[in-house]
């Protein structure tokens, strides 16, 4: 049987385990990634960095070339694993799928908080939005539940969720009493049950970590519609920098920094001399004190070897209610505050800030990482357990 992942954007090495293109492989399995990252986000297609080969990808042209790439495997025993979100710029895939009579998973296993998980109302969420983001939101409330009506796109034969949101979130209209739920956990969790099976010993000191954002000095994510992004060089690092000598200075520890997964520093000095990590966010956070960061679906690590987190702003940030928002999101979740690093340091309560409600990081492992008590199999092996095309 051939696996065929329909994915948007450019895959990273570490989307080789979380999309479970190294599994499916070595289960036999041929798989077919199909990028339609053109037709989604042209601006992200032409200007972002792409950073691995990958062998059996195709980067889809036109819908036609779509078309053709699905209408090679008909006949043949295929699934389609979906890790688009329906909206204005994906439908025409989904009709695709659903007059070609495809038999297709639709994937919603990293869901977060978001503006969504405590509803507002669409006057609320229209004047919080710049025009250019209120036309963008109400085209795809548009493309999601009417014009897929319309066109009659086919719920998926599959629908993999992770924790409660994931059947409560918008996405999840497309499925419906003949889409079978598979439930599995996020992406971060197989990292996690990784980790606990292999690291027992802190050979690090005494640190904290810092969960790095792409932007402002690595720029790929800014090209996706509707992102935006006002932090710069400039102010940011030099700010960043002050806040963790302070932090250091005042409990005696040092900071590493996990890079975020875009970042590419070779002889750069914007964390000045502090260790930058590659690829091992899950590894530093199991023995660390605490995770400084903004929003991240990394957050998944912090919460599930409960760690404290601080949660930070600067003036730039406050800027953009895109960034505020996504950050507020989280940050309202957790009952906390996210502390603007611009304003005067000596004001952040670092005791209050290294408490943990256990109840409420109980709850985010309900809502977004697990909520069926599972054995510790991986994502895809659960995956692979539930469909009837395997067994």
């Amino acid at each position: 049987m051939r696996i065929i992942i329909l994915y948007s954007s450019f895959i990273k090495n570490l989307d080789l385990d979380r999309l479970g293109i190294h599994f499916f492989n070595s289960k036999g399995f041929e798989t077919i990634i199909l990028n339609v990252t053109k037709l989604v986000n042209k601006k992200y297609f032409l200007q972002a960095s792409k950073h691995i080969d990958i062998k059996n990808e195709v980067f889809v042209n036109d819908y036609n070339h779509f078309n053709d790439e699905i209408l090679k495997f008909y006949k043949d025993p295929c699934l389609i694993i979906s890790f688009l979100h329906l909206n204005k710029n994906t439908y025409k895939f989904f009709e695709i799928i659903s007059n070609n009579k495809m038999i297709y998973a639709q994937s919603l296993i990293n869901v977060i908080p978001d503006s969504n998980f405590k509803k507002k109302s669409i006057f609320k969420k229209i004047i919080n939005f710049k025009f250019k983001n209120t036309f963008f939101f109400i085209n795809n409330i548009y493309y999601k539940f009417i014009k897929s009506k319309i066109v009659n796109i086919k719920s998926p034969n599959y629908f993999i969720a992770s924790g409660k949101y994931s059947i409560k979130h918008p996405q999840a209209q497309l499925i419906d009493e003949t889409s079978k739920l598979i439930w599995a956990h996020s992406f971060d969790y197989d990292q996690f049950l990784n980790v606990n099976r292999k690291l027992n010993k802190n050979t690090d000191g005494e640190y904290a970590v810092f969960y790095e954002s792409p932007y402002p000095l690595f720029k790929n994510d800014i090209f996706i519609e509707g992102i935006e992004n006002t932090l710069t060089t400039e102010k940011f690092y030099p700010s960043i920098c002050s806040f963790f000598t302070y932090i250091e200075k005042k409990l005696n520890i040092k900071i590493i920094i996990a890079a975020h997964p875009q970042s590419r520093h070779l002889n750069n000095k914007v964390y000045g001399d502090r260790q930058i990590v590659n690829n091992k966010t899950a590894e530093i956070t199991k023995f660390c004190k605490f995770v400084i960061l903004r929003n991240s679906t990394a957050i998944t690590f912090p919460v599930l070897w409960k760690k404290p987190m601080i949660f930070y702003t600067t003036n730039e940030i406050s800027k953009s209610n895109f960034m505020t928002n996504n950050l507020s999101a989280f940050t309202k979740y957790f009952a906390k505050k996210a502390f603007n690093i611009d304003n005067n340091l000596d004001k952040l309560d670092l005791h209050k800030e290294l408490i943990i409600d256990n109840s409420i990081y109980e709850s985010y492992i309900q809502h977004f990482v697990k909520c069926k008590n599972f054995n510790d199999d991986s994502l895809w092996e659960i995956f692979l357990k539930e469909i009837n095309e395997y067994k």
